[in-house]
């Protein structure tokens, strides 16, 4: 299954499918419409879309952690969260009643409308003590209790889960940044994105040819750690130096590197069950992402809207697939941000590995490999088999 979109490359060579107004905005009524199945319209009791007030008081709490360095901006947030809410629910009830076509919106009305939609319905909730950390009570929607029912229906396992995924941070002169996520694909072996890799990983000059990795190697002078427990309001830390490079894809596609970590007394995670059998079709597949957001770099309002504060640590990210792109790419609507970029996408089902994000903007879909599609890659396989130790 595959939808129409071209392919294009972007600066760092990943494959990418921008999406259209049109798609947008057929993607963003479909939603709204799944999101509100069996209420009349956004005021319904019952309904999934909360009250004015309600969105006010949601986007407003998130926004508290914008800091544009500017104190003018600091005097309109409560304004333009007022606003935002205004605007989103207004454009959700005239799509509920159908006053308006989708493609007949323009792309300041989509904006909002994907803030409202993501900060109700996509949420970006903290990981503790390896699960999913909803919102307080008063705030839920009927989208967030779906999730949690999801969440409670696989507890133990969904922790586990979570424990299989980690930040990924390079220490250099004593100082760790955070970067990306990765998450076990294989006996000390852990996946990332090849854009991801970079950060730690070059290709060496001058090896001689038929190197086995491409003549990828780690940088000098850096030490590049994985933890699986860098999470809010937590002491823990589960740390594991990333000993050595083993593959990265230099074209970046599949946007795909592997590495290994160094053996210690400590015992990793075990490695995630990843899914490479294929499907007749991929949509409407129920899914999360776990991941590390760090801050926008663009310091976007619409991606606090939806995480709040964002301090790297581990986040829960539910949500759906949409369309799989040119045959390889998996489309998903969970929100992620910077950082993001390695996170495992996983079936709520089977809680397998299906994709691993690579791409995403805060009013745009995400992009993931379709792990399926690329069975038979050799690092994958390898990985899997546990080929690498």
């Amino acid at each position: 299954m595959s939808d129409s979109s071209k392919a294009s490359a972007d600066r760092a060579g990943r494959l990418r499918f921008p999406e259209s107004s049109d798609e947008k905005s057929a993607r963003l009524a479909t939603t709204l419409r799944k999101m509100t199945a069996g209420a009349a319209n956004v005021e319904a009791v019952g309904s999934p879309i909360p009250s004015v007030d309600t969105l006010e008081r949601r986007i407003a709490a998130r926004m508290v952690s914008v800091d544009a360095g500017l104190e003018a901006f600091e005097q309109i947030k409560p304004a333009l969260a007022r606003d935002l809410a205004r605007s989103g629910h207004a454009v959700a009830a005239r799509l509920l009643s159908g006053d308006v076509r989708p493609e007949d919106l323009g792309a300041s009305e989509l904006a909002n409308l994907e803030a409202v939609i993501r900060v109700i319905g996509r949420p970006a909730w903290y990981v503790r003590q390896d699960a999913p950390d909803p919102e307080p009570d008063e705030d839920r929607s009927r989208d967030d209790e779906y999730w949690i029912v999801k969440i409670n229906a696989v507890s133990r396992a969904l922790r586990n889960t979570c424990a299989q995924a980690g930040v990924v941070k390079r220490i250099a002169g004593g100082t760790p940044a955070i970067f990306g996520t990765a998450w076990m694909i294989g006996p000390r072996t852990i996946v990332t994105n090849a854009h991801v890799a970079e950060v730690i990983a070059y290709q060496a000059p001058g090896l001689p040819p038929g190197d086995s990795r491409n003549n990828w190697r780690m940088r000098p002078s850096i030490t590049a750690v994985i933890d699986f427990a860098f999470e809010n309001r937590g002491a823990r830390s589960i740390p594991f130096e990333i000993e050595d490079v083993l593959y990265v894809e230099t074209s970046h596609v599949p946007d795909i590197a592997m590495f290994r970590l160094r053996e210690t007394p400590a015992v990793p995670p075990p490695q995630l069950v990843v899914d490479l059998a294929p499907r007749a079709d991929w949509r409407n597949v129920d899914v999360f992402a776990v991941g590390h957001p760090i801050r926008d770099l663009q310091n976007d309002p619409h991606v606090e809207m939806v995480f709040g504060p964002i301090d790297g640590t581990k986040r829960f990210s539910p949500g759906k697939l949409t369309a799989v792109l040119g045959g390889t790419v998996l489309a998903h609507d969970c929100s992620t941000t910077n950082g993001s970029s390695g996170s495992p996408i996983v079936d709520f089902a089977s809680l397998k590995a299906v994709g691993l994000h690579y791409f995403g903007v805060p009013n745009g879909r995400n992009e993931s490999v379709l792990l399926a599609a690329y069975a038979q890659h050799p690092a994958i396989a390898k990985s899997v088999g546990g080929g690498w130790v």
